[in-house]
């Protein structure tokens, strides 16, 4: 039953001016906002079926606003639909929410625009008052024009009889968010045509995201398709060429971030789909022939036809005759151009970056393999394939599993039917007992998959278990590769290769070497047990370059709390710009130069700042991500970095947990906004991340999200935090996270310690005193000044000439430091700082990079790319201009403008 309504005021953003004489509210930016934290007005908590209703009236440009909403793990692009037009000066919906309410925030238009703005109203009700309110126009419709609606109401009762009540639901969410007749009837004329033909069905829910579906007078943002590009994906079989496409689908997306995308696939490989946060539609059919029907149809404004050209449809022997991309690309010549991926690609016409394949395993897989009784370790076996010549000595097989199980590892065998008969206790068969996404589940915790070469070992790829896989010539190909990722660099894999004659002519003893090989070095001692990270040799694939990630500052724009702190308009450019000197050759205050005193709200500033970071050297950018408890702070940037998916310039984030402070010490004296370290709020600040994570310019080590800690000692458990973290990533299908810490306030704690994977060095923090200047007369330093004075050569010396420790820690050489402008005459100050210093520093911390890491975790970090409050930065400047990013280039080997 409704409840009362709920009367909320709205707080605007300063993209937002009321004119108090006519109470019109006119928008001045580009994202005008109002904000209502339920919790702050008692209303807390609402969950299920919710009525809002928002008074506004436009008197310009009217738009349909757009609602977001935060459950608990903050605003996301995922969690948002359009609201209906105002009518009578109030918008309206119904939504579902699987989570309490914590706020809501309106975005009333994109544009300048003028309003009238009330309230927002919310009210809890019932699925029956929403249903009720979503059908009464319609039924208004059908009264006025009842022979057309019969014949609609006919329509959708045959689509039910033919493809079930799920095609119906779908059809009857596109009738709710369509405000024409015709294009009502004509989306189910389109269904029902398709479903005479026997051709698939849609995937459900779309890309709406997770915790509310939109059912009432608003459209989702994932219902309005007849606007967007659609692009239709084919390839309906084998499993592990799927698997081996996905990254297809991210490059897709990166590409056209706006159009819809569906995979046409038999409905046996559906659940493959069906999971993909990228993927709009999941389209079942029953053999290739329909996938080729599916081109002829025009129901795609791009297709993407991943098959190689020729291929003939096993159930009705009908040929594909492609007529796009490169056509010689065929079942006898796929191996020749490359991997599955590069082949299947390059056959659609399409250059895809040769990235590991993510495989999305849902909950209820896991919880099914929960359930399964598995050991506690144990080996993957899978000894068949779909062609004799791969597939190995049954007898063979046996022998392995009895001596797997000798050196204290159970055996689990998954495939359709079990191969290894008659084994004592250790071997356990669950052939044919899983579905797909469960067979993967059971790989991602395997100590080791070892299998001959089919699609299970594309799942091992995708979760990153370390396998044995067998392999040898087939057909024509005397050698190839089929995997990408790590497993295509030849990493975390061995192959036990026959390269004179098919997999199935191996000898016993190439193959048990391999296992041998494979759990030993899988079980090898923690870092942690090592005396000193040791310089290692890298294989040809893993001695990459290492990757140079510079720190960032998202701070150059207005927001609420800092307007309330420091007053209206606030950026840290004001206290930058009237910094003065304290002794003579203080550079104070420094000044901008090419880039000026940007603001970061112009999408244009961050593509400009890209280029430079690109053109001298720099990999990626590593963000501070400020979260407090669920509110997010100084996100305008990060998010419409996200939402446009420009720049292209690889990221990261480091999470700057502290509070946020007036003192800028994230101490507890003067408090802007607190920071309450809890495991719910941990909890709520990964997978407010997870969106993040799925951006293909995000930055990974062994295809692990990079995340980074700047207070590991804030939280009451760090340890616990860190495998809370990892638990979940899994659980949304990203296998692991590399987890880094900060050396800053607790330089002592190890990273194994408390389940990180490594640290970073932050020389702001560890400056003895012998580094201070050795003579401050010839500075004439005011006597007002408190600070300190350190002298850069000697910081460069001591850092160039540390020991080694026991565990993992990046380099991460500084530039300049005066932080005057937020201290004053408590600053901490370098002094000597030259370009050509801090070059010896970066080029040691470069090459100390490639000697002591291999392949991805070949990283080095700089601090800073822009933190001008602090005298660190890579940009340009006044006195300097390019200076220190030339510098960077060299010390880095980068031809400027490469």
């Amino acid at each position: 039953m409704s409840q009362v309504w709920m009367n909320l005021p709205l707080t605007p953003t300063n993209d937002l001016v009321k004119d108090e004489a006519s109470g019109t509210w006119t928008s001045v930016g580009d994202d005008p906002q109002l904000y209502v934290d339920l919790e702050a007005n008692g209303q807390g908590g609402l969950q299920g079926w919710v009525h809002i209703e928002l008074e506004l009236e436009f008197i310009e440009n009217a738009r349909r606003p757009q609602l977001f909403w935060d459950d608990g793990s903050g605003f996301s692009e995922s969690k948002t639909c359009l609201m209906p037009l105002p009518v009578g000066g109030r918008s309206s919906l119904f939504l579902f929410f699987h989570y309490p309410l914590r706020a809501l925030r309106v975005d009333p238009t994109n544009c300048e625009a003028k309003f009238r703005l009330g309230a927002l109203k919310l009210r809890r009700t019932s699925r029956v008052a929403a249903a009720a309110s979503a059908a009464r126009p319609y039924v208004r419709r059908a009264i006025k024009n009842p022979g057309l609606y019969w014949r609609f109401g006919r329509d959708v009762a045959e689509l039910w009889r033919l493809k079930g009540s799920h095609s119906v639901r779908l059809a009857v969410q596109e009738l709710i968010s369509t405000q024409s007749g015709a294009q009502m009837r004509q989306y189910v004329g389109t269904q029902l045509a398709f479903a005479r033909q026997g051709i698939g069905r849609s995937k459900s829910e779309g890309r709406s995201g997770g915790g509310a579906v939109s059912f009432g007078h608003g459209r989702m943002k994932s219902a309005g398709k007849s606007e967007r590009m659609h692009i239709g994906i084919g390839l309906v079989e084998h499993f592990g060429d799927i698997v081996a496409c996905e990254p297809v689908v991210r490059h897709l997306r990166k590409q056209y971030p706006d159009a819809e995308i569906s995979w046409v696939v038999r409905d046996i490989f559906r659940e493959l789909i069906d999971n993909h946060p990228e993927i709009d539609n999941t389209i079942a059919v029953d053999c290739l022939t329909d996938w080729i029907k599916w081109r002829s149809h025009g129901a795609f404004d791009k297709i993407v036809d991943l098959h190689v050209n020729g291929r003939i449809c096993q159930s009705c022997r009908i040929p594909l005759n492609k007529t796009e991309g490169d056509l010689t690309i065929t079942g006898d010549t796929h191996f020749v151009h490359g991997n599955l991926l590069q082949a299947m690609t390059k056959g659609a016409g399409l250059e895809v970056p040769d990235d590991a394949p993510r495989i999305y395993i849902p909950e209820v897989a896991r919880t099914t393999v929960d359930g399964l009784g598995l050991p506690e370790r144990y080996v993957v076996f899978h000894t068949k394939s779909n062609a004799d010549e791969k597939d190995w000595n049954f007898a063979n097989w046996k022998r392995l599993a009895l001596e797997v199980i000798e050196m204290g590892y159970d055996v689990v065998e998954i495939g359709l039917s079990p191969n290894i008969h008659d084994v004592p206790k250790g071997y356990h068969n669950f052939c044919g007992r899983t579905t797909l996404l469960e067979a993967a589940e059971i790989i991602r915790r395997a100590a080791l998959f070892v299998g001959v070469e089919s699609g299970p070992g594309h799942f091992a790829n995708a979760v990153g278990t370390r396998s044995v896989i067998l392999i040898g010539q087939l057909q024509r190909f005397k050698t190839y590769n089929p995997y990408s990722g790590d497993f295509g660099k030849e990493k975390n894999i061995i192959f036990a290769r026959n390269s004179d004659g098919p997999a199935a002519a191996l000898g016993y003893e190439p193959v048990r070497d391999a296992v041998v090989k494979g759990l030993g070095e899988g079980a090898a001692a923690p870092v942690a047990s090592v005396s000193v990270v040791d310089p290692v040799k890298p294989t040809a694939s893993q001695d990459v370059d290492p990757r140079l990630i510079a720190f960032y500052l998202p701070q150059y724009h207005p927001i609420p709390e800092n307007d309330h702190a420091w007053g209206k308009g606030f950026t840290e450019w004001r206290n930058v710009g009237k910094s003065g000197a304290f002794y003579e050759g203080q550079y104070q205050p420094r000044l901008p130069g090419e880039l000026g005193y940007y603001d970061l709200r112009l999408p244009e500033v961050m593509e400009h700042q890209a280029e430079l970071a690109k053109a001298h050297g720099i990999h990626g950018f590593c963000y501070y991500y400020y979260w407090f408890n669920g509110r997010r702070l100084l996100n305008k940037p990060l998010d419409q970095m996200l939402r446009s998916r420009k720049p292209d310039m690889p990221f990261c984030f480091c999470w700057a947990n502290e509070n946020w402070t007036r003192r800028w010490d994230g101490m507890s004296k003067e408090i802007i906004v607190p920071q309450n370290h809890c495991p719910e709020d941990d909890l709520a600040f990964i997978r407010n991340l997870f969106p993040a994570f799925e951006d293909p310019r995000y930055i990974r080590v062994d295809g692990k999200p990079l995340l980074i800690v700047y207070r590991t000692d804030l939280f009451p458990d760090p340890a616990m935090t860190a495998e809370l973290w990892r638990n979940e990533a899994r659980k949304a299908g990203f296998g692991d996270l590399y987890l880094l810490r900060c050396e800053s306030n607790d330089p002592f704690t190890t990273p194994d310690s408390i389940g990180f994977d490594a640290s970073y060095e932050v020389p702001t923090f560890i400056l003895p005193d012998e580094l201070k200047l050795d003579d401050l007369g010839p500075l004439k330093v005011s006597p007002d000044f408190v600070g300190r004075i350190f002298d850069y050569r000697k910081i460069v010396d001591y850092y160039c000439n540390r020991p080694p420790v026991p565990y993992k820690r990046y380099r991460d050489p500084m530039l300049a430091w005066d932080n005057t402008p937020r201290h004053g005459n408590r600053a901490t100050i370098y002094h000597n700082v030259t370009p050509e210093l801090y070059e010896r520093w970066m080029r040691d911390c470069y090459e100390d990079a490639r000697r002591k890491f291999v392949g991805e975790e070949r990283l080095v970090f700089v601090n800073a790319w822009n933190e001008w409050a602090e005298g660190s930065y890579l940009e340009p400047d006044l006195k300097f201009g390019r200076a220190y990013l030339e510098a960077t280039a060299r010390a880095v080997g980068h031809p400027l403008g490469r």
